[in-house]
């Protein structure tokens, strides 16, 4: 006897159609990538635009942008297809200037952007651990008139092979951390925890 195995999908995307504005705010760019990485006490986004062949980046570093307490972060959100954080005043923040990207990561970024505006879930019949860190980023087709927002949960990624090349294009699109910010993790965690944006409670 043989027993069916149900297979699930990834789930691994959100789609929302843009505003006009948001639309007319583009530039002229074909697209746009957003990616947020952070913790407790820090925050970074990395922008990509892209207009043809010639593909720019910036990154904003945000130092202790969150009212934290001994228990860690108490505001973060991935909502509605948008990447947000419940900001306050940050102790530092940084923005490096727009930086045309070389040939080569210009090309991964086109790939990237092609490769998730055709990506449709991949299905398993393994079983997939839940409750995990994801890597979430999106992208603002500004030709589609379309945003992607695509959430991979980092233990099973490995699962769907069209999600890992997905994910590994997007994190080699993230520069050196000390092109960025001159803290160490550690360093960024002992400036948080001094600051006033720490409670202690």
């Amino acid at each position: 006897m043989f027993w069916a195995v149900e297979a699930k999908p990834l789930d691994a995307y959100q789609d929302r159609l843009l505003s006009k504005d948001e639309i007319e705010k583009s530039e002229g760019y074909d697209f746009e990538i957003r990616s947020l990485r952070g913790s407790n006490y820090e925050t970074a986004l990395l922008r990509i635009r892209g207009k043809g062949d010639s593909v720019y980046y910036q990154v904003n570093y945000y130092l202790c942008p969150y009212v934290l307490d001994n228990n860690g972060l108490n505001a973060y959100e991935v909502n509605k297809g948008v990447l947000s954080a419940n900001f306050i005043d940050p102790l530092k923040k940084f923005a490096t200037p727009w930086t045309l990207l070389d040939k080569e990561t210009s090309s991964i970024a086109i790939k990237l952007r092609n490769a998730v505006m055709v990506y449709e879930n991949e299905m398993t019949t393994e079983k997939m651990v839940g409750n995990g860190p994801n890597v979430s980023f999106y992208i603002d087709d500004f030709q589609k008139g379309i945003r992607r927002l695509m959430s991979f949960p980092v233990e099973n990624i490995s699962i769907f092979p069209k999600a890992k090349a997905i994910s590994e294009m997007e994190d080699s699109l993230w520069p050196a951390r000390e092109t960025f910010t001159k803290y160490s993790y550690e360093q960024a965690e002992k400036a948080c925890r001094e600051s006033q944006n720490f409670t202690g409670e």
